[in-house]
């Protein structure tokens, strides 16, 4: 079975690797190759509205969007946390 994906040329993929310091959570480290293809990021906490202007500056994102992706982050955050 194969299936075909058709992206548009406009399309860009935000990839989140949340560890945080003593706190790994037993992924396994992203190779060299597959991180080079993505712009790296090394920040610490940033409040919500800088974190969602940047990604409407960088990715070229519509404000609800990025308001939506922030929200999914936080999310995952608490989740992790819960589960932890």
């Amino acid at each position: 079975m194969c299936t075909v994906a058709v992206v548009n040329i406009n399309a860009v993929i935000v990839e989140s690797f949340g560890v945080r310091a003593g706190q790994y959570g037993g992924r396994k480290v992203l190779s060299r190759a597959f991180r080079s293809r993505f712009l790296e990021l090394h920040v610490g906490d940033l409040p919500d509205d800088e974190l969602e202007f940047i990604l409407q500056q960088r990715c070229a994102l519509a404000p609800s969007y990025s308001k939506k992706l922030v929200g999914v982050m936080r999310d995952l955050y608490r989740t992790r946390q819960v589960s932890a």
